[in-house]
């Protein structure tokens, strides 16, 4: 068995007030688990994300993924979806931030998720851009689309 501990030194320890992309953000994690079928275990909040330069040095900026879910592929963690959570309607900015963490999570969907609308996803080579549709999919389809 192996095991797979996105947590680790991930979270926040300060609680977090109520603010709108707060209250997205849980209701979210709700949604994963109990109607996704996310396991609990395998999804990471306000996780940091390194950011190395070309330097190699640690980039001064500080990012944090809302929620990074993981899964088993091949015998390893990795990330399958990254989620940011907004409070309003998404714009072509949100989704150019969203794009932007992906270079350094790597997961291979994405969303952006606000209390009106949720959009699904994934980079296509071909295009040399992302692709996305409407609405969140399931952990089973999504794994099952990368052979998992």
């Amino acid at each position: 068995m192996v095991y797979c501990s996105p947590n680790k030194s991930s979270s926040r320890t300060k609680p977090v007030s109520a603010r709108p992309e707060e209250i997205v953000r849980q209701k979210l994690l709700h949604f994963l688990v109990s109607t996704l079928m996310f396991p609990k275990d395998l999804i990471a909040v306000e996780k940091a994300i390194v950011d190395h330069n070309s330097s190699g040095r640690l980039s001064p900026k500080r990012r944090r993924a809302d929620i990074i879910c993981y899964s088993l592929i091949q015998g390893q963690c990795l990330p399958l979806l990254l989620i940011e959570c907004k409070k309003s309607v998404p714009s072509s900015v949100d989704f150019h931030q969203l794009e932007g963490y992906n270079t350094f999570v790597g997961a291979p969907f994405v969303a952006l998720v606000s209390p009106d609308c949720a959009y699904t996803g994934f980079y296509d080579p071909a295009l040399n851009t992302y692709r996305y549709q409407e609405g969140l999919i399931d952990y089973a389809s999504l794994k099952k689309s990368l052979g998992a």
